[in-house]
């Protein structure tokens, strides 16, 4: 099962054990609780008349102690809780859907080194290289990313999450058009009169 992250106030265990897996658990499946899709009518390009923006989290790297190696190229998908209505999976989907994206690390969480006194030298490396241009569309019309990373940790465990922000454009046939905005005629050519009082004295 695919599964969404959703990151609420996580504390280290004291003492913390290096030997445990600290990763914070996962608080719903994909159809679980989720941030809300947002959606916006908008007229066009055609035949798009819906924005929607959504959240998405993933790993990065978890685990526990590592050996300091660099998984560089990992292709991570991020699921979110956006379905495209009538999505048609033999059409192109750029035909049906079109995203602007952007993804960054939320979350870094790292053990104590495990041998401090044979190499003080810990060190780690977490990085989300590029985002996927072309999204995952399902068969149900479930839209994902794909994300591209990188993460090394020496000699501790970890934990690391990234979130990717998408604006998604695609066409909702249920989605209406606020109505025209009202015309409002020009005043300029009419004559404005104003008049002053005093007060008597």
């Amino acid at each position: 099962m695919t599964e969404t992250w959703m990151l609420g106030p996580f504390v280290m265990p004291d003492p913390w054990n290096p030997y445990l897996d600290h990763t914070p658990p996962p608080i719903s499946d994909i159809d679980g609780p989720a941030p809300p899709v947002i959606r916006i009518p908008i007229a066009g390009p055609d035949p798009f008349n819906t924005l929607a923006i959504v959240r998405g989290r993933s790993f990065i790297s978890h685990g526990p102690i590592s050996d300091g190696k660099l998984d560089r190229g990992v292709r991570r998908l991020i699921p979110t809780h956006l379905t495209i209505p009538g999505f048609d999976p033999e059409r192109p989907v750029s035909e049906q859907v079109r995203h602007s994206s952007v993804a960054s690390i939320v979350t870094i969480s790292s053990g104590g080194q495990r041998n401090p006194e044979n190499d003080a030298g810990s060190d780690f490396i977490i990085a989300v290289d590029a985002l996927d241009p072309d999204p995952t569309i399902d068969r149900n019309g479930r839209y994902y990313l794909t994300a591209v990373t990188a993460s090394s940790h020496d000699q501790t465990s970890s934990g690391d999450f990234l979130e990717m922000t998408s604006w998604v454009a695609y066409y909702d046939p249920a989605m209406t058009l606020p109505p025209e905005p009202i015309e409002i005629r020009r005043l300029d050519h009419l004559e404005v009169r104003t008049k002053r009082r005093f007060p008597d004295r």
